[in-house]
């Protein structure tokens, strides 16, 4: 496996016009590769050469490529918290810190817009199979299945069942989200699926105190698995 090195760099090595044409411009459409860093500033893959027309790259930024190309890196990430390197031209506080600051540019989503998304994405993804349904029976009869098998791996040997233990309890979550996109669901007509959630979340409350969990590899991404379920679990509860 090829190592490939990270240049990390202030976005204070950007002029204002820069920043500002990649803040509003899609990355596709950006004459180098590369892309949103959160609200943080931006990555990009470093290039051999400069292009024309739609593929001119700016000069100061590819001043900044052509630095990271000659020192052997392979990309760049420029973010408004990152050192400033002396053999840069520097624009300060004017270029894309100031710009990202602001944040007028990308209206953060609030974390109940990001919640109703991830649920609408589970619904759609759950609900593209022919035996789906969106009845009460099936949604509980689903969450009990994915608890079973869930105790079923931890019962087992864990070394053989890690994988399998965090794709259950990922599709878990993905059930308790699913559970607050139904179209027209009044709560009332959930019981039983309400009683699932609330023995599921017994479940999961139970696995993440019992389970000795390292912070390395497939183990601590079980144990991020039963935090995002845990999460999950708590919304559909609360609107059930």
């Amino acid at each position: 496996m090829k190592t490939r090195k990270t240049l990390v760099l202030s976005a204070g090595h950007l002029s204002v016009r820069t920043s500002r044409f990649l803040s509003r411009t899609k990355a596709v459409d950006w004459p180098v590769p590369g892309g949103q860093y959160s609200d943080m500033g931006f990555f990009f893959h470093v290039v051999d050469e400069n292009g024309v027309g739609p593929d001119f790259v700016p000069r100061d930024l590819f001043d900044v490529l052509e630095y990271a190309r000659n020192g052997g890196f392979t990309y760049v990430l420029m973010e408004a918290g990152a050192g400033v390197c002396p053999e840069l031209t520097f624009y300060g506080r004017h270029g894309i810190a100031s710009e990202l600051e602001a944040n007028h540019l990308y209206k953060r989503s609030t974390q109940r817009e990001l919640d109703a998304k991830k649920a609408q994405e589970a619904f759609e993804a759950l609900g593209a199979s022919a035996e789906f349904s969106a009845s009460d029976g099936d949604l509980s009869s689903r969450i009990n299945a994915v608890v079973a098998g869930l105790l079923e791996h931890v019962s087992s040997n864990m070394d053989n069942s890690m994988s399998l233990l965090q794709e259950d309890v990922q599709h878990l979550a993905d059930l308790a989200a699913l559970s607050t996109a139904i179209p027209n669901r009044a709560p009332e007509d959930y019981p039983e699926s309400r009683s699932a959630l609330q023995l599921a979340q017994q479940r999961v409350s139970e696995l993440t105190g019992a389970l000795e969990l390292s912070d390395e590899g497939e183990e601590a991404r079980v144990y991020e698995a039963l935090g995002e379920a845990n999460y999950r679990l708590d919304l559909a509860l609360a609107e059930m």
